[in-house]
């Protein structure tokens, strides 16, 4: 049991480093881009997908632990899921907006680097980049911030406390790049995600959420 801790602890750590420093590593990067979208697959698809193929192996943390799959607080589910979906992909959009309108007025500040900013102007580049964004972070950031951290802080005395609060500070700490109303709005975020994601135990309706979310935000 230690030793699966242990290990879920470093891979959780390996998952959150790159997030913590590619923000600095795109400013560099965007004026080349084919270097830049080199970086995006290797750092948003290729090594999430090997740490957590590791941590099935290796530390027990499955699809299933994660909350990708038909249940809702271990209950099988599939229809209060799909509405889940649609209910808070709605609800979403709206609120991130109006949040990061105020954000911005409070907290004005001159960003590293912005995703906005090697989204292509014309179609259909403009759409496949948008959809890449939404979808890397729509699905890698919630399974790394709400099922993995879940997963980790389970281990932990007070487990809830761990969740909703250093979770949502280190989901946000990863948005530095954009400036501190953007780290301001993911917290907010992060900690409303983590709410649901205990309340609900299951991942999908905040990866379609978050993915939508980011979609109307970059298209």
């Amino acid at each position: 049991m230690e030793r699966a801790r242990r290990r879920r602890i470093t891979v959780f750590c390996l998952l959150v480093a790159p997030f913590l420093v590619n923000g600095a590593l795109n400013a560099v990067v965007a004026a080349r881009p084919w270097l830049y979208w080199a970086m995006e697959i290797v750092v948003w698809l290729v090594l999430p997908a090997a740490l957590l193929a590791g941590a099935a192996r290796v530390a027990g943390i499955d699809a299933r632990r994660l909350g990708l799959d038909g249940r809702i607080r271990g209950r099988s589910s599939p229809a209060g899921i799909a509405v889940a979906c649609v209910v808070l992909s709605a609800a979403w959009p709206p609120v991130y907006a109006a949040l990061e309108g105020l954000a911005t007025g409070w907290l004005p500040a001159t960003p590293l680097f912005v995703y906005e900013s090697v989204v292509p102007s014309t179609q259909p580049g403009r759409f496949l980049a948008a959809a890449w964004f939404a979808l890397t972070a729509g699905v890698v950031e919630e399974i790394i911030y709400r099922g993995y951290a879940w997963q980790v802080c389970r281990d932990l005395a007070h487990p809830r406390s761990w969740f909703l609060v250093p979770g949502p500070l280190l989901f946000a700490s990863v948005h530095w790049e954009a400036g501190i109303a953007s780290v301001f709005v993911a917290w907010v975020f992060g900690v409303m995600a983590a709410a649901l994601y205990l309340a609900l135990r299951n991942l999908w309706p905040l990866i379609v959420a978050h993915a939508v979310t980011d979609f109307i935000a970059f298209g």
